[in-house]
This record gives C-alpha cells, structure tokens and sequence, in this order.
C-alpha cells in the first residue's frame, strides 16, 4: 500500500501537483480562452469540438459508467473546471446558481455584463438519446425561467445550452434571446 508519510510530503506533492496544472493548463491558455468566449457567442461548433476533444483526451469509459445523477455531476464539474480557470479567466462563471424557479447548472456573465449564457447539462444512456436530452436540457431552461437573472441585470445577449453527454461525447444545441 503507497502512502504519503507525513503532512510535510503531502505539502510537498500538493505543490507540485499545482506547478504540473499550472504549467500544463498554460499551454492551453489559447484554446480555452476562446473556448470560454465562445459560450458568449453562441459558437456550438467550437464549444462541442473542443469539450468532445478534451473528453476523448482525459475521460476513461469506467469514469464515465456511473448511474445518471452522478455522471451529470461528474461532466458539469469537467465543465465548470475549464470555464473557471483562475489562469485566464475573464468570465463571472457560477455553479449551481439560484435563478428563476431553481437552480440551473452553470451561469456564465461577462465582465461588462452586456452577454449572458446558461448551461444546463444532462447525461444520456444511449448515443441516440442525446439530442433528445439537449431538448430536455433547453426545456428546462425554459420553463425554470433561468434567465430572470439576467433580465435584472438588463443583460441585452443571453445564450441558452443544452449538452448533454454521454461516455467521452457531447453534443451542444443552443437558443439565443437578444
């Protein structure tokens, strides 16, 4: 059995742990920060092709087997790690956020506040199913009214997501209010 010994070592392997991260998300600061951006500009393509390569790249299929509650859990916080990076975040990134009647998964707001974006994720059991839990995700959107938050903020752009997810797969559909 491996063990780390004491505090001292465990301090240690958390702070290089950290400079591996930092070091190894700065080479992707370029990709992830349009990918970021494109969430406040309703580019489905860039946002399903990026988040499908990084699952491809980091997602094993026995991650990716748990029951549906917990596998939504497991790709919303995949998704809140890459849009709220501290390396080269310029996004007001909430999770679990109150808005409307609920709460919906990830609410995105600009610096500026002028472009908003709500994210709502869902797991699919079958490939077939997917797009069908997109509808469902923009539904919910839709009829929790979680946009509300934005009309306080007299936000003029808002952008709706439903991805759903599925094994080291997502497929993204948005709507747009202006």
């Amino acid at each position: 059995i491996l063990a780390i010994p004491n505090y001292e070592i465990k301090r240690v392997y958390i702070e290089k742990v950290k400079e591996w991260f930092k070091v190894s998300l700065s080479s992707q600061t370029e990709t992830l920060t349009k990918f970021q951006q494109a969430f406040l500009e309703g580019n489905t393509e860039y946002i399903e092709n990026t988040f499908n390569q990084f699952l491809r790249n980091t997602v094993t299929l026995q991650s990716s087997s748990r029951q549906k509650l917990q596998m939504e859990s497991f790709y919303h916080g995949i998704l809140l790690g890459l849009l709220s990076s501290e390396y080269f975040n310029s996004l007001v990134v909430k999770s679990d956020f109150e808005a409307g009647k609920g709460y919906c998964d990830i609410c995105i707001t600009s610096e500026d506040l002028k472009t908003g974006a709500i994210i709502e994720l869902k797991y699919s059991k079958t490939d077939k199913g997917m797009e069908k839990a997109c509808d469902t995700a923009l539904r919910q959107i839709e009829r929790r009214k979680y946009t509300d938050v934005f009309n306080r903020r007299q936000t003029k752009t808002i952008y709706k997501y439903g991805i759903a997810c599925r094994q080291k797969y997502c497929v993204v559909k948005c709507l747009c209010e202006n």
